[in-house]
């Protein structure tokens, strides 16, 4: 695999992105699916742009320990190329030295892995802990999934505890692919501790190693080996968290009574990991995904509140971005299956918070307000929690108040690439702040579909037209792709609809909005 200096987190070359914390490619703003052989070869041919790769090193450096033809290699830089649209006859990005390899001759940008001139961040005042993402041992990389369900899980029940700090799961993951050690990883974090494991499942059985580390001090302080059936997963988290906590000096206060799995629960909490990790990709293929996971395993078990939960949170994703064939039809079904997942058990705080969302978007603000105040009672952590209620907070008028839970957010995930962006764009933006909205917008690698509008807005009030022509085109163009009633390209025609999705509890906002838009060129 190549080893990439630990400044740099994207290379950027025409219009392709290439992410290196997460292993993921985009062109022309898309999601490109690669290979894992072929993103360590792209990545190693851009790393040595500098000179021609020699058949024999890439052999040995992405396929260590293996004999491997050279028709492999070759097929594996025919993907590569397709990859980065690269033309097969006349290849411009990826050429071929001929008697000699390969190399990548594009010109490259890139772009660090923290902004420019961003400050160490300080410890905070009490425990502060990351969660890596376990390793999967299986042999399988399609059960990744389980081995971080399980990573997460802990991290959620870690976050339960007030007296201890826990970054969230974003800002975790993005070093899972990292060959940096945990000193360095605290500091880009901000944390004193690091947990990391394995996970390995087989035949009924999980066996988990966890480890805790001292970070400042670079030495493991506890480590343990949980041999244990499926049935009983739920009871080793929290027997994992107790022991972090403790060690760590974190004060382990009541928590939810979790019981033994079943067969059928054990079944029913597999394809909730599996939803779960389609859950975070925010796309509607992504979201029919796991729905459907989350209708079989609720099937199996009926009640399983955190399946309850998601699936809520599914449905109301699919609203909200009008993936939905009956986009109220899907509402109600969130607020059922939200309802229904708090009455099975109220004390999880994403549930809590998402039937705050449903209620705000359902006219009753102060009851939403109240659910808001509750999950963040329950996970001080909750990362979600604190973006709902910002965002909420701002579409009420009370943008200060959402950036303040905003600056927590921002802490507990400082590199929180996937949503922390739109939300501070849409707060930024709500509170007149249009140069920072802007450049929140524009960080994102792939922004979420309504995040295009925002910026474009944004644009419009900084008078940078030009700019905001393309966000609009894309926004349009992955409306068209994924709405199955798409309303038309006018502004006219969208603004209902953009009614619903920004949320505005007073008209005078949402008409400045609408004005944002004329202004940056939609008309």
């Amino acid at each position: 695999m190549p080893q990439h200096a630990n400044s740099v987190s994207e290379y950027r070359f025409e219009d392709c992105r290439v992410l290196i914390q997460v292993r993921e490619i985009y062109r022309a703003g898309m999601l490109v699916s690669a290979e894992p052989k072929v993103f360590d070869l792209l990545t190693y041919l851009i790393l040595h742009r500098d000179r021609a790769v020699d058949k024999n090193e890439l052999q040995d450096e992405i396929w260590p320990g293996a004999i491997v033809t050279e028709a492999s290699l070759t097929r594996c830089v025919m993907k590569a190329r397709r990859v980065i649209g690269d033309k097969p006859k006349a290849p411009t990005g990826i050429k071929t030295i001929r008697g000699h390899g390969y190399r990548f001759s594009l010109d490259v940008e890139e772009i660090g892995l923290e902004p420019a001139g961003r400050p160490k961040l300080p410890l905070p005042s009490k425990p502060s802990v990351a969660v890596l993402p376990f390793a999967n041992l299986s042999g399988d990389p399609e059960q990744d999934y389980f081995s971080e369900g399980i990573s997460e899980d802990i991290i959620t029940e870690l976050s339960r505890i007030r007296s201890i700090f826990v970054i969230a799961r974003h800002s975790s993951f993005i070093f899972k692919k990292a060959d940096d050690n945990i000193k360095n990883i605290a500091e880009d974090l901000g944390v004193a501790y690091i947990v990391d494991g394995s996970v390995r499942k087989s035949a009924g059985k999980v066996r988990v190693n966890v480890r805790l580390a001292d970070a400042q001090r670079d030495v493991q302080i506890w480590s343990e080996r949980y041999d244990r059936e499926l049935e009983d997963l739920l009871l080793l988290q929290d027997d994992v968290t107790a022991a972090i906590a403790a060690t760590i000096g974190g004060r382990v206060e009541a928590t939810r009574a979790r019981k033994r799995l079943d067969g059928s629960g054990v079944e029913a909490y597999d394809l909730l990991m599996q939803a779960q990790a389609l859950y975070y990709v925010v796309s509607r293929d992504a979201a029919e995904q796991a729905r459907a996971l989350l209708e079989r395993a609720i099937e199996i078990d009926p009640h399983n509140a955190r399946a309850l939960g998601l699936l809520a949170a599914v449905y109301s994703m699919m609203s909200w971005s009008f993936w939905a064939a009956d986009n109220e039809a899907a509402r109600k079904r969130s607020s059922e299956l939200g309802r229904r997942s708090l009455e099975l058990d109220d004390s999880d705080s994403l549930t809590q918070a998402l039937v705050a969302e449903i209620l705000f978007d359902c006219g009753s603000p102060e009851l939403a307000e109240h659910h808001f105040r509750r999950a963040l009672a329950l996970n001080p952590n909750d990362i979600a929690a604190r973006a709902l209620f910002a965002s909420k907070l701002a579409a009420s008028g009370r943008a200060d108040e959402g950036l303040e839970h905003l600056a927590v957010g921002e802490r507990l995930d400082p590199f929180g690439l996937s949503w922390i962006p739109w939300v501070k764009g849409f707060v930024m933006f709500s509170a007149r702040r249009f140069d920072e909205s802007a450049s929140a917008l524009m960080s994102m690698a792939n922004p979420p579909n309504e995040a295009r509008f925002l910026l474009a807005a944004s644009l419009g009030r900084l008078n940078r037209r030009s700019e905001a022509k393309a966000p609009i085109l894309e926004f349009l163009h992955c409306a068209r792709q994924e709405m199955p009633n798409y309303p038309g390209d006018t502004l006219d025609e969208w603004t209902p609809y953009l009614a619903r999705m920004v949320d505005y509890g007073d008209i005078e906002d949402f008409e400045f909005l609408i004005e944002s838009l004329r202004l940056a060129g939609w008309d």
